[in-house]
């Protein structure tokens, strides 16, 4: 890049400043707060339960449920809400039940509350170097782990992320327990894993000036469940309360050998963190772009040295931390007075032992929503690019705000780009593979398949194939190795196990009812939402596609696409006779098994009419199709779906139904998903011929209330003898 450095009159000399209005940080008001946040939060005053041990279950209270919903954000076994970020802190060190005054290393810059945490909970701070970065200099924790040392509190400090990977190996080969202080850092990652999951324990805080706001207030996440019952009872669960956190027997812990401290977090907080976590992912995008855009416009300036991350975007973005070499105390205070003449708030600050250059700080807010920043004149000094940056005093929503019916166009304050998906609901054995594979020959088009079976089939190896359409294990194929490096970093093992947790906890059939409310505006997105709206995100970066076809068929998911951020959602419902399903799953299809009539007509049945409940709350986005209709005109079929999907140019088959397949990068699906060449659309209705006589009486009683509204006979007509002349060139329409 390309910088014009050229001197001019600055705001400290007399000059305009370039900004006149505040710089919005979270001093002045939170700026990311909306109505449904707000709601939330009054929900609670109304409903006059505040203390979090009354008479609900655990489960049924908002701190119960924020807790759970931080689980399955972080991938986390245990969580526990308190009353702010040191209380984590403390909480994790008294429930790690070390000696009493053990010596506790921590790096040397951090904020007050590190070693105050420390000696809240009986032990005694060592300061540990930071290297020219200001993260802990491992080489010196190395040499400072004497025996008396037993515990390692690391410190994201200004959302950088620590060195983990090498702090957790040394506390490994000492045999000391490590807890995060990702106080600072709330939603940063380190290759694609959250931070505050790296050690022992991991501290966040939901201050004011934190990803989260609730005002005051924080929690922990452990993996251990004895380290998680201490410190339920260390924060105040009193008299057999802490066995209300535990679904099965609480860890073998006496809840009466420990005292109580009152670091509880009240409900009206947990409720207006539950409501923000549902759009965490959209705020640490935004922090995310506009530093990304800071930095890199100074990257090139002369004099200016910009702090490293330890490895590519781990980093939270909240703070612009930049040394001045060369420079004494005295410049490095004025450039920092100077800045705050311009209207940004700037300061100055000190590192170890006055041995560095001084460093200069400024806060990258997450915008108002609406506002503008005004541009300076192109010949002010590049220490004043900050301010007129135009990603700093705006913002950049990527999520559409309008609710309801409504098409791609919405945001606030800034260009959308939406990623459109089309995706497939009913039941299968339905024609929808092959369906999403015609489609998938369009211009601009990529059909993923199944796409919820990425991580158990593809990265975890868990299903019953991992191929990828194209012949390559997914795990090989270009593709899915740039998008899962996209979503996952270099963790992706860790990456699956979350998103499958996140898929069982949100994305199932069941699930459908409370992905609409969400959708609908009801109540706030679940966090699998946002999760999967980042993977659609990252295959259309990836592929270069401007429409995604995903023959997922779970309607849940159907119903969190249409309110999920970022996406343009299309809902496309097939439906086939439940007797020729039936009939289908009857014979095992290489590695899909065999299911008997009762239980696949029961799937078809739950699978429909939670696809029926998406197209009624959002008809406008809906479209349904038979598969008997769509075998008897290919053509005519496929472009009604293509209008519904926003594609133009000419249907992929000819009149008679005859395409021609080419490669595709489908997860899973029907096997027939890795056919490429020449086919021919035609019913495969052979199944009133061959089934037995038992199964189809079975799936009529059972889809008898149905069969009606989908058209479909009471007692279907046989059919002929197939056509053995063109079988060859058939190719059957079931997945």
């Amino acid at each position: 890049m390309t910088v014009d450095v050229q001197p001019g009159p600055l705001a400290i000399d007399g000059a305009e400043p370039v900004r006149t209005d505040p710089w919005p940080t979270y001093d002045k008001g939170d700026v990311f707060i909306e109505e449904e946040d707000l709601e939330a939060a009054l929900d609670a005053v109304r409903a006059r339960l505040y203390f979090r041990y009354d008479h609900r279950p655990h489960a049924e209270t908002r701190t119960g449920r924020l807790e759970r919903e931080l689980c399955a954000f972080f991938a986390a076994p245990h969580a526990l809400t308190c009353a702010s970020g040191t209380a984590a802190i403390t909480l994790a060190l008294l429930a790690l039940d070390l000696p009493p005054g053990s010596l506790v290393a921590c790096p040397a810059f951090t904020f007050a509350a590190t070693p105050s945490a420390i000696l809240l909970a009986g032990h005694r701070p060592l300061l540990v170097e930071c290297d020219d970065d200001l993260h802990l200099d491992v080489a010196d924790l190395r040499r400072r782990l004497t025996p008396e040392v037993r515990a390692v509190v690391v410190v994201h400090m200004r959302g950088f992320a620590s060195d983990m990977p090498a702090i957790c190996a040394v506390a490994r080969e000492h045999g000391i327990p490590v807890v995060e202080d990702a106080v600072p850092a709330l939603g940063a990652r380190l290759g694609g894993r959250p931070l505050g999951t790296f050690g022992d324990a991991g501290a966040f805080s939901t201050q004011s000036d934190k990803s989260l706001n609730t005002g005051e207030g924080g929690f922990l996440l452990t993996r251990d469940p004895a380290v998680h019952a201490r410190a339920i009872v260390y924060s105040g669960a009193y008299e057999g309360r802490m066995a209300r956190h535990f679904d099965g027997p609480p860890p073998a812990v006496d809840d009466l050998a420990y005292p109580i401290f009152g670091l509880r977090m009240d409900e009206i907080r947990a409720a207006l963190a539950s409501a923000l976590l549902r759009r965490l992912p959209e705020r640490l995008a935004a922090h995310h772009r506009n530093y990304d855009d800071v930095a890199a416009r100074l990257a090139d300036v002369p004099g200016i040295a910009l702090r490293r991350p330890v490895a590519d975007h781990a980093y939270l973005g909240e703070a612009l931390v930049f040394r001045l070499p060369g420079a004494g105390a005295e410049a490095t205070a004025w450039t920092a007075a100077a800045l705050r003449a311009e209207g940004i708030d700037a300061r100055a600050r000190r590192p170890r032992r006055h041995q560095r250059p001084r460093l200069l700080e400024l806060a990258v807010p997450v915008p108002r929503p609406g506002s503008r920043a005004r541009r300076a004149p192109r010949h002010r000094r590049a220490a004043r690019r900050v301010g007129r940056h135009p990603a700093v005093g705006q913002p950049h929503r990527t999520r559409p705000r309008p609710r309801g019916d409504g098409g791609a166009e919405g945001g606030r304050g800034g260009t959308l780009v939406m990623v459109r998906v089309l995706y497939v609901t009913g039941w299968c054995r339905s024609g929808t593979t092959l369906l999403g594979n015609l489609l998938g020959e369009c211009d601009g088009v990529v059909h993923v398949g199944e796409l919820r079976y990425l991580w158990t089939n593809g990265i975890l190896g868990r299903g019953t194939n991992t191929l990828c359409g194209c012949g390559l294990d997914v795990a090989s194929c270009p593709l899915w190795k740039g998008v899962v490096a996209r979503v996952a970093g270099d963790d992706p093992q860790w990456h699956a196990e979350r998103a499958v947790r996140l898929q069982q906890a949100a994305l199932r059939t069941r699930h459908t009812g409370r992905r609409l409310a969400e959708a609908r505006g009801a109540r706030a997105a679940h966090p699998a939402v946002a999760a999967l709206a980042a993977l659609y995100a990252a295959i259309a970066e990836e592929s270069g596609a401007r429409l995604i076809v995903d023959t997922g068929k779970f309607p849940a998911e159907a119903a969190a696409l249409c309110g999920a951020p970022g996406v343009d959602a299309r809902v496309l419902h097939v439906v086939r006779d439940p007797r020729a399903t039936a009939e289908s799953w009857r014979r095992a299809k290489e590695y899909i098994p065999a299911m008997g009539a009762a239980r696949s007509t029961a799937y078809w049945t739950g699978f429909n009419l939670a696809s029926e409940r998406v197209a009624r709350a959002f008809p406008r986005r809906s479209l349904r199709l038979r598969y008997e209709d769509f075998t008897a005109d290919p053509r005519g079929s496929l472009a009604r779906v293509m209008a519904h999907a926003g594609l133009d140019g000419e249907p992929p088959a000819d009149a008679d139904g005859r395409a021609d397949l080419g490669v595709n990068h489908t997860v899973t699906g029907n096997p027939d998903r890795l056919r490429r060449g020449p086919v021919r659309i035609r019913e495969d209705d052979a199944w009133t011929r061959t089934q037995p006589a038992p199964a189809r009486l079975v799936a009529t009683a059972l889809a008898l209330p149905l069969l009606a509204r989908y058209r479909y006979p009471l007692v279907p007509s046989a059919a002929g003898p197939p056509d053995r002349t063109s079988r060859d060139e058939e190719k059957e329409g079931a997945a």
